[in-house]
């Protein structure tokens, strides 16, 4: 809400199957028209574009009527719970006169814009690791939608590892091959709560990426060496960049400016609907990053190569 207002968009409806929800934020949002569900909102005319926010499992329908409507969709990640419904949302942007933009708000910091230029324009020289880690004391989930899989379609894999596919996908390039381990620690859960996925792109750049729910201390970070030199990035510190190069005496500090992607995100996704850009993040990136986190879970449902999750907790997780 605050990042439309931002940007000067006047919000004009909110809805919500929980509509004591609905009103709380609709009265935040200035006293709006506020919908019981989604269909209602989006048949009362009463919007130009819509964002997105319900769990995975309620995406599908709600994003194929309002592209069938002509409305602009800002999806919230993962796009879907299961490749199919990822599948049938992409076709159906492909075929609206509307605008579908998949919320991948990371891509969209500062930070990471400077990292992916420094990489293209060779510094790093040809790259060979790509390090990121998700991680923190998240224990609230436990027992919430994020951790059944009936409603989020997996768990700390797909939820917090599609970020990290997708910085992947945007920095380095796409995927051509996908591991993964991953442990369950909640009891009243039936998926991953730590996970690490490994990754290989068609440069031969290898990838590590770390997520969990159970750390105990937070580390937020990327880590990319080349043959050249290093960058490194601390999402903690969001105004440096570090850049190392092969033969240097020091590391040099690259300022860069701070915001959390959300802003950012936003205001690529208005001025793509203005027509001033063209989305910079399509269905075809929500679709790709489920259909690799999903060939971890199943070894199937990737068009690259994929194998079944080793799941080390006390029960198997299941597709």
């Amino acid at each position: 809400m605050k990042a439309f207002e931002t940007h000067g968009v006047k919000i004009t409806a909110v809805a919500d199957t929980n509509l004591d929800a609905a009103r709380k934020f609709a009265e935040e949002a200035g006293g709006v028209a506020c919908f019981p569900d989604y269909a209602s909102l989006l048949d009362s005319r009463t919007v130009d574009a819509v964002s997105v926010c319900t769990p995975p499992t309620a995406h599908e329908e709600a994003v194929l009527k309002a592209l069938k409507q002509g409305i602009h969709v800002l999806c919230e990640k993962p796009m879907a719970h299961r490749v199919e419904s990822a599948r049938s949302m992409a076709s159906a942007a492909k075929k609206s006169k509307a605008l579908f933009m998949i919320a991948f708000p990371h891509r969209f910091r500062p930070a990471i814009e400077t990292i992916r230029q420094i990489v293209r324009e060779g510094r790093l020289g040809r790259l060979v690791f790509f390090d990121n880690r998700f991680c923190g004391p998240l224990f609230w989930v436990e027992g919430t939608w994020r951790t059944q899989r009936s409603v989020a379609g997996g768990g700390i894999l797909l939820d917090v590892g599609s970020h990290c596919v997708d910085l992947f996908r945007f920095i380095v390039g796409e995927v051509v091959e996908q591991r993964a381990v991953s442990h369950r620690h909640f009891d009243r859960s039936d998926v991953e709560d730590a996970g690490m996925i490994v990754l290989k792109a068609e440069n031969s750049a290898l990838g590590t990426l770390s997520t969990s729910w159970v750390a105990g201390v937070p580390q937020h970070f990327i880590n990319i060496i080349g043959q050249k030199g290093r960058l490194y990035y601390d999402f903690a510190n969001p105004g440096e960049v570090e850049l190392t190069e092969r033969g240097a005496s020091g590391k040099e500090s690259i300022r860069v400016h701070t915001g959390d992607g959300f802003n950012e995100e936003v205001g690529h996704f208005l001025d793509a609907v203005r027509g001033e850009v063209d989305l910079s993040c399509t269905a075809h990136d929500g679709l790709r990053a489920m259909e690799i986190v999903m060939a971890l879970y199943t070894g199937v449902g990737s068009q690259q190569s994929g194998v079944r999750i080793r799941d080390t907790g006390e029960t198997t997780a299941r597709p």
